[in-house]
């Protein structure tokens, strides 16, 4: 055995791999391993039969791989080469060398070589005693998916190769203080004892080697042995941010309901809590604008408030001295004078005369400006300098949509505070006021719709997308009216600067599509008329002609102020994905150049960062890694939906001077009901929300996380969700009814619902986890109430 090395002696891993070294750990621990020897890499074909006759006994043999770039920190490389059972002979013993030599020059290992940045290197071949086994698999001394320390156990009868290619469903076993089987597809492999005991063997393994280990074994008649084992890679890590206790923040859901990376963060938080800012300063409200936190991998929110620290654990103080500070304390005073110029010139109207004057087009104008710009053609300083240009226009972008969305409950609050004083309504009637005529809410899913229709005139089309063809290199009109909708609605970024937008890939509007054809729009066509009956309910019965004309002038403002927050939402993602087409070219680049291990790792950095290695500072690896690790984290765990104290109420509108009620008394009377959520009682098989828009349907719950599950939507489905946005009006078009975890009487997802005549129920907490994908469900949107039919 001069040429080949004893399993137990293979203790360098540049010259046997990996795998080989770390069985010789394993044996110098005292683990059972089976016998085996290595075949270096630098031992020829020639020579391999005299050798291989000198050594190898009856058989069977396992001839495996042990590359160099194998069992790595950073990379497995599990799966990428082959494994050669059953070798009994010198003859089928150098054909099985030849077998596992040749699958390391295979195409698919340099891709994975060239993700991961691993080495090249030679390949050794291990060869060992094959164990006639009656049960295989593997353990993972950390829950792999969720980075929970739990040992995961996966058993399959007999050998394993069916397990490690994926052809067999195992059996799954979890052990933390006792053995729980999760899943048995076939008949029994393990029982409890057994799982038991491959669990502390497979913790000893971790203790021994130091570190979370993916741990391979077998049993037979004499036990259990080991045939591997190696670091567990791409480990998930819990974020390592935490809040302050004293400070409340609430899951911000509606706009992230998903994990997001550092880049997408830092993006859009300074911009948002800069936008929230100046908005509130201009009309004076008592605020310093929106915070953002990162925690858990997800992104939470809060109001910063005009005056005192970061702690919600006091709370507000008694109504009277809350009125006596908003008279004395000099920086309510400030506020409060802006306050009251705001409320003298109207600035909520002029901030949409302002947008319908020059507004829009000066924003769409900018945007399709920066969009005509190819980053692949820029230098790296000039793609620098388009990075900052496009935040820049992410900013203007933010602040007309916050003017107008804050102006815009300024509008609603001062209807809903007429009504109330005048006649005494109930507020969550004030959205029958002004329902149909938000334009911009339905505009979306109207050019869907005229999508669809195009589809259906035309039967090579509408077989196309029945297909899953290419609709979007269709020449007919349905191709270009495809084509156009995406051009206006499909630029945007969605969730996550990795996940492609529609323009890219329509893949999840086709789905729509395809969901839809047969259907009549969704658009309530009586929404008009049914606003003018509640406003003639309204106004009628008020006896003095002045208070009737400002009830029918507050009516007609909340009309005008309703559509553009939605509207220019669309224009704010528009200016969001920008900035991420400018970070994957840079990401591109710095991949290209070695300095981030491939495009993707872009988003692992902050926004600051990103600029900074666009100006030739170094990108910290080991930094982007670890965010990897705790992006995968919050992918698979659970978040609070509240971190700190039980936040405060908000200010009475009472408690404001007269001269600032048009303004910030509006104001706060608009968030309460937009924001505020209802307990919700469980109540045997049936869940409690608020019914918020009227009917009752039957279907197939589809929870629906964001934009990347849209494509799982089909017609009729009752879609289960944190919250909608203005973007999600395309899919109303399909759905059949609407169930949100939050919610107020007038909140944006009730809105929508009515504007599509859905029945919707809101504020059930909890709702993406009670409620199952493809749970058969019942809504009652009058009474608010969720039935389970299964």
């Amino acid at each position: 055995m001069s040429r080949l090395i004893s399993l137990g002696e293979a203790a360098d891993p540049v010259r046997v791999g990996g795998k080989a070294a770390g069985l010789a750990r394993l044996i110098a621990a005292g683990f059972r391993v089976p016998d085996g020897f290595v075949i270096p890499p630098d031992v020829d074909s020639r020579e391999m039969h005299a050798l291989l006759e000198g050594v190898l006994g009856a058989g069977p043999y396992a001839f495996r791989s042990s590359a160099a770039a194998e069992d790595l920190e950073t990379a497995s490389f599990a799966g990428q080469y082959e494994t050669v059972l059953g070798v009994v002979g010198a003859d089928a013993g150098t054909r099985a060398v030849e077998r596992v030599r040749l699958s390391a020059r295979q195409a698919s290992v340099e891709a994975y070589r060239s993700r991961a940045a691993a080495p090249a290197g030679g390949m050794a071949v291990i060869v060992q005693r094959q164990i006639d086994a009656h049960a295989s698999g593997v353990a993972f001394t950390r829950n792999p998916v969720t980075g929970v320390g739990e040992v995961v156990i996966e058993a399959v009868a007999g050998l394993g190769e069916g397990l490690m290619s994926g052809a067999v469903t195992p059996e799954e076993w979890t052990v933390s203080s006792t053995p729980a089987l999760r899943s048995r597809p076939a008949g029994q492999v393990l029982d409890p004892d057994q799982a038991a005991e491959i669990a502390a063997l497979s913790r000893r393994v971790e203790a021994s080697l130091g570190g979370p280990q993916d741990v391979e074994w077998v049993i037979d008649g004499d036990g259990i042995w080991l045939l591997q084992a190696r670091p567990i890679t791409a480990l998930p890590i819990e974020p390592s941010a935490h809040p302050n206790p004293d400070t409340a923040w609430d899951r911000s859901d509606a706009f992230f309901p998903e994990p997001v990376t550092p880049l997408v963060f830092t993006a859009w938080q300074p911009i948002h809590t800069q936008v929230t800012k100046q908005a509130m300063e201009l009309l004076g409200l008592p605020g310093n604008g929106i915070a953002h936190g990162y925690f858990y991998g997800r992104v939470y929110d809060r109001v910063i408030p005009l005056v005192g620290g970061e702690s919600d654990a006091r709370g507000l103080p008694p109504a009277p001295l809350m009125k006596l500070l908003l008279r004395i304390h000099p920086q309510f005073r400030v506020r409060l004078r802006a306050a009251a110029a705001a409320a003298r010139d109207d600035l909520p109207m002029r901030f949409i005369d302002e947008w319908e004057e020059r507004g829009r087009v000066r924003i769409r104008a900018r945007t399709r400006e920066l969009r005509s710009v190819d980053p692949g053609s820029l230098t790296d300083d000039e793609l620098a300098e388009q990075l900052q240009a496009v935040r820049s226009h992410a900013y203007d972008c933010g602040l007309e949509h916050f003017k107008l969305v804050f102006g815009g409950w300024v509008l609603l609050g001062q209807l809903g505070m007429a009504a109330e004083r005048l006649t005494g309504w109930d507020p969550r009637r004030v959205i029958d006021l002004v329902q149909g005529h938000s334009e911009a809410t339905r505009m979306e899913g109207e050019a869907l719709d005229a999508v669809a229709a195009a589809v259906e005139r035309d039967p090579a089309a509408r077989a196309l997308v029945e297909e899953g063809g290419d609709l979007h290199g269709y020449d007919g009109p349905a191709g270009a009216a495809l084509r156009a909708y995406l051009d206006e609605y499909g630029q945007r970024v969605h969730d996550s600067f990795l996940r492609p937008t529609w323009a890219e890939d329509p893949g999840p509007v086709l789905s729509l599509l395809r969901s839809s054809l047969g259907g009549a729009p969704r658009q309530d066509p009586n929404l008009k008329i049914a606003s003018a009956v509640a406003t003639a309910e309204l106004v009628d019965p008020v006896a003095r002609p002045a208070d009737r004309a400002a009830l029918e002038e507050a009516v007609r403002r909340a009309r005008q102020g309703r559509p553009y927050g939605d509207e220019t939402e669309r224009d704010t993602l528009d200016g969001i994905g920008l900035i991420r087409r400018v970070a994957l070219e840079a990401g591109s680049r710095l991949a290209a150049q070695g300095r981030l291990r491939q495009r993707d790792d872009v988003v692992y950095l902050d926004i600051d960062e990103l600029d900074r290695a666009l100006h030739g500072r170094a990108v910290d690896l080991g930094q982007v890694e670890r965010r990897r690790a705790e992006h995968r984290w919050a992918l698979a765990n659970p978040a609070p939906r509240r971190l700190g104290p039980v936040a405060g109420d908000l200010p009475l509108p009472s408690l404001f001077p007269a001269s600032v009620q048009p303004i910030v008394g509006a104001f706060m009377w608009a968030i309460g009901h937009l924001f505020f959520t209802p307990p919700v009682p469980v109540d045997g098989g049936s869940l409690r929300g608020l019914g918020a828009s009227a009917g009752v349907v039957e279907g197939t719950a589809r929870v629906v996380r964001g934009h990347s599950d849209f494509h799982r939507i089909r017609h009729g489905d009752i879609v289960v969700c944190p919250s909608t946005m203005a973007s999600w009006s395309s899919i109303f078009a399909v759905i059949g009814g609407l169930v949100t975890e939050v919610g107020g009487p007038l909140s944006h997802p009730g809105t929508l619902a009515r504007e599509y005549g859905l029945p919707a129920v809101l504020g059930v907490a909890g709702a993406t986890s009670l409620i199952a994908d493809g749970d058969r469900i019942r809504i009652d949107g009058s009474k608010g109430t969720v039935i389970a039919l299964d």
